[in-house]
């Protein structure tokens, strides 16, 4: 299934990329993309970041829905 991955901030200059389309597993959680994505971008592993699914923070053994927008988020900051 088809997903849209979008890169923000600190993320974004670490993948050299601002979005990118992936073909994953229909049963594919929002963790197991995480260990995935950290495979493909071995710098992820020292960044903090949030997975964002749909603009929504969800627990990360959710699976992620078709045609779902995921934002790789920096940490947050400001008051």
């Amino acid at each position: 299934m088809k997903v849209t991955v979008r890169y923000f901030g600190k993320i974004q200059e670490v993948t050299d990329l601002s979005e990118e389309h992936w073909d994953i597993a229909e049963s594919l959680t929002i963790d197991a993309f995480r260990a995935y994505l950290i495979e493909k971008y071995p710098a992820l592993k020292n960044e903090t970041y949030q997975l964002a699914v749909n603009q929504e923070l969800l627990d990360l053994n959710k699976t992620i829905p078709a045609m779902a927008e995921i934002a790789v988020l920096p940490p947050f900051s400001g008051g």
